[in-house]
């Protein structure tokens, strides 16, 4: 099959814009300068995996920006790329003969783009996220989500289960993490007047994670 066929969707149309928004804006990278082992020379934590759940759930947490701070991005042109140089000229040349209304157009960039983000947040979610923190989204997306109690009872359990792991993965960063990935939220009732009462739900971004496990074949145990 041709590779212009291949393309011949809208989505094609806008695809080449993702490398500059996703590199320059969202920084992909990030994740894997955060798996560094402090104060041993940038030396990878591979060579220590148990450490690095807790080490880069923790830092994420730590480098999460106020409510309301700005990024702003570089407005640059993408530097030349050998390896995509092929791709981008057969969308060159699709744009040119499809011509879409720049409206459409518009549309369609900002759909792919999101959709990119988010399957790029999954991949990093899934590299970080524990086996029972797993659990514990599976919990979440049923008619009874687990409260507090019933979340520190699962920590627990892993912690137990292995405890290489949990030597300094607390559960306030455990429960946090997830939170703070957009994963679940906190549902805190009217009535509420202890913290057993406040309900860890799913969100719909939760539910895609869980989705994107299963599509990946990503739904067998994970440590921790």
């Amino acid at each position: 099959m041709q590779i212009l066929e291949v393309l011949r969707w809208p989505l094609a149309a806008v695809a080449c814009v993702l490398i500059v928004v996703i590199t320059l804006r969202y920084a992909p990278f990030e994740f894997f300068s955060r798996a560094r082992r402090p104060g041993s020379g940038g030396k990878s934590l591979l060579v220590d995996p148990y450490r690095a759940f807790a080490v880069n759930q923790q830092r994420e947490l730590e480098q999460v920006k106020p409510a309301g701070e700005t990024v702003h991005a570089t407005h640059v042109l993408p530097p030349p790329n050998p390896a995509l140089d092929q791709f981008e000229q057969e969308i060159q040349t699709l744009l040119a003969e499809i011509k879409l209304p720049p409206e459409l157009e518009k549309a369609w960039l900002i759909r792919i783009v999101a959709h990119w983000r988010v399957m790029y947040g999954h991949e990093v979610t899934y590299r970080m996220i524990v086996g029972s923190q797993i659990t514990l989204l599976l919990l979440a997306n049923t008619i009874s989500p687990p409260n507090t109690a019933k979340a520190r009872e699962l920590y627990e359990v892993a912690r137990t289960t292995y405890p290489e792991i949990y030597t300094n993965f607390t559960f306030e960063t455990w429960i946090n993490w997830p939170v703070m990935r957009g994963l679940l939220i906190r549902h805190v009732s009217d009535e509420a007047v202890s913290s057993d009462v406040v309900l860890f739900k799913i969100t719909p971004l939760g539910q895609d994670f869980l989705l994107y496990l299963f599509n990946n074949s990503l739904t067998a145990g994970k440590v921790g």
